[in-house]
């Protein structure tokens, strides 16, 4: 959903995305004329070590709230 809302306002879907827009509900008269543009991706390094430097104990809360929402099992 998110990325086909992007495409339609003319901005650039991040390449991480992990969706993608449904060509097939735009004519190919507009998908020539305004084709699918890939940006650059949302996540970036810094993210990665910063999950890399949380504690077992925050990681633990994390999982908790998650499981509480339904996320998981």
């Amino acid at each position: 959903m998110t990325a086909t809302l992007l495409y339609s306002l003319g901005l650039p879907v991040p390449a991480d995305f992990e969706g993608s827009v449904p060509t097939a509900m735009f004519t190919h008269a507009h998908r020539l004329a305004y084709p699918v543009v890939v940006g650059s991706a949302t996540r970036g390094t810094r993210q990665s070590a910063e999950t890399e430097t949380m504690s077992a104990d925050e990681k633990a809360k994390i999982m908790d709230q998650l499981q509480m929402l339904g996320y998981m099992e």
